[in-house]
């Protein structure tokens, strides 16, 4: 009877291991890294803009573009707001596009690379050729881009943007060499970081 009860309780042991469920990564919203001697948040927000060019089926020649991003993160997501300027000339705008994104993001200690695509609303003048007067169109189109970033610093890098934004109305491609901002850091390595997870006490 004793070897019975000792057999059942060890079966019941090894079928109560196996149902217990593998504990998931938890999300800190305050994680931390340590690089080069400081302290940066691991998710974080970030700022993208510069300049380039981009060719647009409704206009004739090769268009300036200035571009603007946002980028900030709900959890681990992360989204994309943006404006988008383009025309013979920067104070001269002939089309202007707002876009929201959903994408997704690596960064490293020396890169940060994003792929996003949202839709867009755009309006702009027609610069077609034979128009003999100017006319006005608006729409809503989907917006697609691809940023590389390489960084001087963790949070402070220099890359290049490649975006198109497709409609029926008009459709347009192009490049920019950008700038970016991060808000990750949190100040100089300390004795212990609470929220770095590969720092014991």
């Amino acid at each position: 009877m004793a070897c019975l009860r000792l057999s059942a309780q060890s079966e019941g042991s090894a079928y109560d291991s196996t149902v217990v469920p593998k504990k998931k990564s938890t999300y800190d919203k305050k994680e931390e890294i340590l690089f080069d001697n400081n302290r940066y948040r691991k998710y974080n927000n970030y700022l993208t803009f510069g300049g380039g060019g981009l060719g647009s089926t409704i206009q004739q020649n090769v268009q300036k573009a200035f571009g603007a991003d946002y980028h900030f993160h709900i959890r681990r997501q992360y989204l994309q707001a943006g404006i988008l300027f383009s025309g013979e000339d920067i104070s001269a705008s002939n089309d202007i596009q707002i876009h929201f994104c959903y994408g997704i993001r690596e960064e490293k200690n020396r890169t940060n690379v994003s792929l996003f695509a949202g839709p867009s609303f755009f309006t702009g003048v027609d610069g077609t050729p034979g128009v003999t007067g100017p006319t006005i169109y608006s729409g809503v189109g989907a917006y697609f881009c691809f940023q590389a970033i390489f960084k001087i610093k963790y949070d402070l890098g220099i890359g290049f943007d490649v975006f198109a934004d497709l409609a029926d109305k008009r459709e347009m491609g192009g490049i920019k060499l950008i700038l970016f901002f991060s808000g990750a850091y949190r100040g100089v390595k300390q004795n212990f970081n609470p929220h770095v997870k590969a720092e014991k006490r």
